[in-house]
This record gives structure tokens, C-alpha cells and sequence, in this order.
């Protein structure tokens, strides 16, 4: 019987090496997956942040919409050289506005001087044109004036006597 039991507690000792040792072995095989998925996790396509990896086999022009990390240096390039001309293209237009603008501003201003100036010479012209037609109603009056003198002096001093108004109004014809 003692022999039996140190079979059996070799035996036991035996399976329990051989548990501890496929223990070990899960555990170190479980360490090297828990590894190399967080390497691969690090190190992958998945999680970096290289936008080279959604490049589409199929051409650069492409692009793998669940790969996609965002633009390419290149493309980040271009993108910011057509902002600039565009901002560039902008200021230009916003410049030429603003010429146009101080022309127009000034042609304005022209045009108002050159009414005011016109109605100016407009004012003086009537003003002037007034004078002349005041002074030639007063020559006229004065002119009026000697001939009605003048033939209440010498005209008008013979008035028509009984005999003259009688000889009307004597014959039918």
C-alpha cells in the first residue's frame, strides 16, 4: 500500500508539473498574442495616422474610404497653394472694387461741380438777361414817354371844332 500511494503521489506530482508547465506555456503564448496584437495595434494601418495608406490599389487618384486618414503632404501642399491665389485673387478683385469705386466717387464729385458751376453761369445769364430786357423796357418807356409829350405838344394841339364832327352822318352813302 505504500506503494501504491508513492505511485500515486508521483503521479500527482507529475500531472501537476505538467499543469503548471501548460499553464506557463498559455500564459507565455497569450503574452506574445496580447504583443503582437498591441504591436500590430501601435505599428498597423489602423490606428497611425499615415494617409499613404489609403491609397487605393487601383490608382493614386483613388482613395479606400475606411482607410482614410486624411490628406497627403502633396495634396495638403496644393490645397494651400490654391488658397493663397485664391486670397491672392481676392485682394486683386477687392482692390479693383475699391478703384472703381473712388473713380466713380470722383466722377460724381466732378459732375456736382461742373451742375453747380452751369447753374452758376445759368443764374448769371438770367441776371443779366433780366438787366437787359429793365433796361430796354425803360428806354422804351422813356422813348414812350417823348412821343406821347411830344404829340400832346405838337399834334394834339389843334382839337376838332363843332363843324368838323357835323359834316358825318349827312348823306346816305
Amino acid at each position: 500500500m505504500a506503494h501504491l500511494r508513492q505511485a500515486n503521489s508521483e503521479i500527482n506530482q507529475a500531472l501537476a508539473v505538467e499543469r503548471r508547465q501548460t499553464e506557463e506555456a498559455q500564459r507565455q503564448h497569450e503574452l506574445e498574442d496580447n504583443r503582437a496584437e498591441v504591436r500590430n495595434a501601435l505599428y498597423g494601418d489602423f490606428l497611425t495616422e499615415t494617409p499613404y495608406a489609403a491609397i487605393s490599389s487601383m490608382g493614386s487618384r483613388r482613395v479606400q474610404v475606411d482607410r482614410y486618414k486624411g490628406l497627403l503632404p502633396e495634396e495638403r501642399a496644393r490645397l494651400k497653394h490654391e488658397q493663397l491665389q485664391q486670397l491672392e485673387e481676392d485682394r486683386r478683385r477687392q482692390q479693383l472694387q475699391r478703384q472703381e469705386h473712388e473713380r466713380w466717387e470722383q466722377k460724381t464729385l466732378a459732375q456736382a461741380r461742373l451742375g453747380v458751376l452751369k447753374d452758376r453761369q445759368q443764374g448769371r445769364t438770367e441776371r443779366q438777361l433780366r438787366e437787359q430786357l429793365a433796361q430796354e423796357n425803360q428806354r422804351l418807356a422813356m422813348e414812350q414817354q417823348k412821343k406821347r409829350e411830344m404829340f400832346d405838344k405838337h399834334v394834339y394841339t389843334n382839337v376838332p371844332s363843332e363843324a368838323f364832327f357835323s359834316q358825318f352822318n349827312t348823306s346816305t352813302r
